[in-house]
């Protein structure tokens, strides 16, 4: 099976279904974009790396709440509201 050219969809109704290659394809797919886009707003490379991290293993952990119709870019995007919005009352 090649995962490069699923959808977003496909992969996340794959990855409801705990298939790890489609998680995998996912991370290799939005790392990249998340990371800078974290950077950006955080300026601060750690910080960055770490809200990647997190989102990915809150990925995994809360996949069979993911509804495959919606889109996973937007998934991601709350997400990382979330996360960064603890990160930033954690340094205070």
């Amino acid at each position: 099976m090649n995962f490069k050219e699923k959808t977003d969809t496909e992969l996340a109704t794959l990855l409801i279904r705990d298939n790890e290659a489609a998680f995998s394809e996912l991370y290799v797919r939005y790392k990249d974009k998340l990371y800078y886009f974290c950077l950006h707003l955080l300026k601060s490379k750690e910080e960055a790396n770490d809200i990647v991290q997190e989102i990915f293993i809150r990925l995994w952990e809360s996949r069979s709440f993911i509804n495959p119709e919606l889109s996973f870019i937007r998934w991601l995007g709350t997400a990382y509201s979330i996360i960064s919005g603890i990160s930033i009352l954690m340094r205070k």
